[in-house]
């Protein structure tokens, strides 16, 4: 039903945050939020990552979620974006364990923990 939103296909930027790790169809859904954007459009979206601190909690029983989540591997990730007809601009990881030691390492630009981080940004354009 996007696409019944006045200037569907023409917004300058498409957000989706906390969104696609809980749709059954991720490549459609990102699909969608692509044909949102207008021709030199950014979407915005991010996934979560299997390898967080997070996913394993939730593997292990440990974790307080209570709706359903996908956790998917960065290169599925990557993946998922080029199958939905998109060209990756940047991505960064966000949500490493709220422990005062890694807070700096989640903000550093020299040093990345992407790969351990709970959400996976990616900024991205039509392909």
């Amino acid at each position: 039903m996007l696409e019944a939103v006045d200037g569907y296909g023409q917004f300058p930027t498409v957000i989706a945050l906390r969104i696609l790790p809980h749709v059954l169809d991720p490549v459609r859904a990102i699909g969608k939020l692509r044909d949102a954007a207008s021709a030199g459009g950014v979407v915005v979206l991010d996934l979560w990552n299997r390898w967080s601190h997070r996913a394993v909690l939730a593997a292990v029983g440990l974790s307080r979620i209570t709706v359903e989540t996908r956790y998917d591997r960065i290169r599925d990730m990557r993946r998922m974006v080029a199958e939905a007809g998109l060209r990756v601009r940047e991505w960064r990881g966000f949500g490493l364990p709220h422990l005062r030691p890694f807070l700096a390492l989640e903000r550093s630009r020299g040093l990345r923990c992407d790969y351990l981080a709970q959400r996976i940004v990616w900024v991205c354009e039509r392909a």
